[in-house]
């Protein structure tokens, strides 16, 4: 009798013990919440929609200068550009230099290359590495060409201009006779014209 009693207390103990491990991994899995995955979203569109031009894609006369064309932003969340996108009034086959800048110590965080095949239609180019940004500081993208789009108002762009998770607050530029010159941080400023063409895709991270 005794050794019936106790395989029985031996049961309901290993059974006890099941229940308690089952109902502790549905704590953990309940736990757990899954990462939210955000939409990527492009500034581009939403931007010139609210800045108001009075002239659309003004194709810039050819010449001898190369203009490092620089759109002034920043993000309101942390995030990553996935992305890059730029269209001009004729082809590159060569490659556009794209680069990303710090703008208050104006170092370069990131450079990339995009090949534009077709005149006047958006080339886009996923980054093998998506670029981290740090949500509220200003960061620069920029490209070099002696070939581009303007937007133009007869008044002055009132930036800044919130689009999404992206804040616009300004067009800078500078430029080399030199088509090979190494990347220069952009330091003029146009408060009517606009580079237009140049995007970019960007994802909510947190």
């Amino acid at each position: 009798m005794n050794s019936i009693k106790t395989i029985k207390i031996i049961l309901g103990i290993f059974v006890f013990s099941l229940i308690a491990i089952s109902c502790s991994k549905e704590d953990d899995n309940a736990s757990q919440t899954p990462a939210t995955i955000y939409p990527e979203e492009n500034f581009l569109g939403e931007f010139k929609t609210k800045a108001i031009f009075n002239l659309v894609n003004q194709a810039n006369t050819p010449s001898t200068f190369y203009y490092e064309n620089g759109i002034v932003f920043k993000p309101t969340v942390k995030g990553k550009i996935n992305a890059i996108s730029l269209r001009l009034p004729t082809i590159n086959t060569d490659g556009v230099r794209i680069t990303i800048w710090n703008k208050q110590t104006q170092a370069i965080v990131a450079t990339a290359s995009i090949l534009v095949q077709s005149a006047n239609v958006e080339a886009k180019k996923t980054l093998s590495s998506s670029i981290v940004l740090e949500k509220d500081k200003e960061y620069v993208i920029s490209y070099y060409s002696k070939i581009f789009y303007n937007n133009i108002k007869n008044t002055n762009i009132l930036y800044p201009i919130t689009c999404g998770n992206i804040v616009v607050s300004g067009h800078i530029y500078g430029g080399s006779e030199d088509a090979a010159a190494v990347a220069a941080f952009p330091n003029a400023t146009l408060d009517k014209v606009f580079p237009d063409g140049i995007s970019f895709d960007f994802q909510r991270t947190e």
